[in-house]
């Protein structure tokens, strides 16, 4: 299990990684060492001040939420199911109520995944292409969530 360091590591280098921006941009960015920034994205850093927190939220635009709130789900494992020659992924429980349907529905996502790039012979081409087309999917639908909570505001 990650440390709530760890937990803020990862957020922030996801976050990073999403606005491609590099560990030296995101160092200059907050006036930071590039060294501070790669301790920040491992978790060992233990101690750093608050107005630098709020800095990283709004360069990065990650939500407070996701700072606060625990809401990780971790992988407890991976199966390769060779007779239906599908890939069957274990998820943590803890504190999730519905990780049965999100199991089965991730499972689902993954295998129509593997399949689709089967019909192209899982060349590079086609595993980027599908792969960067079924993100920008997930990121369109993610926009029409915030669509919605910005209209019923």
């Amino acid at each position: 299990m990650l440390t709530p360091n760890e937990k803020l590591g990862f957020t922030i280098k996801k976050y990073r990684k999403a606005k491609n921006y590099s560990t030296q941009e995101l160092a200059k960015h907050l006036n930071v060492s590039v060294g501070f920034v790669n301790h920040l994205e491992h978790g060992k850093n233990n101690v750093f001040k608050l107005n630098l927190l709020m800095q990283l939220i709004n360069v990065l635009d990650i939500p407070l939420a996701e700072i606060i709130l625990d809401k990780s789900i971790q992988i407890n494992g991976l199966h390769i199911n060779p007779k239906e020659k599908k890939l069957e992924i274990y998820l943590n429980n803890k504190g999730f109520n519905n990780i049965d349907i999100l199991t089965k529905e991730l499972n689902l996502v993954i295998n129509s995944f593997l399949e689709t790039i089967s019909e192209y012979e899982y060349t590079p081409e086609a595993i980027k292409a599908i792969s960067t087309h079924t993100v920008e999917e997930m990121k369109y639908i993610k926009q029409l969530k915030n669509l919605k909570q910005d209209t019923d505001l």
